[in-house]
């Protein structure tokens, strides 16, 4: 298609969360085998491991497409590779969290 038309994309989804990384980063405990040990279950308002670990595939998501638009890129590539956040959804990430009253009501 990029040939007939001049442009093909790869469009990854990622979430602002990418921003909210606890060492501002990508972390090394995360790239390996870990035997299932994912870093706790705890959870809080954009916080607790639950958080983090969802923070941190977001950037990597990110990462992995800026990086994959700059080889294409170098290789005169008419493939596009894009990054884009979809806005909120209703997902069970939050499942269990207690908000507040107010925001428990609006969030319903």
């Amino acid at each position: 298609e990029a040939d007939q038309n001049g442009d093909a994309r790869i469009v990854n989804h990622s979430s602002l969360g990418r921003l909210h990384t606890v060492n501002n980063g990508l972390e090394e405990k995360y790239f390996g085998k870990n035997g299932g040990n994912l870093g706790g279950d705890s959870i809080k308002l954009m916080g607790g491991a639950c958080y983090h670990r969802y923070f941190q595939t977001k950037l990597a998501n990110s990462v992995f497409t800026y990086g994959l638009h700059e080889k294409l890129k170098l290789r005169n590539s008419k493939v596009r590779s894009l990054c884009a956040h979809p806005g909120g959804s209703a997902t069970n990430l939050a499942n269990g969290l207690k908000h507040g009253c107010c925001v428990d009501c609006c969030l319903a």
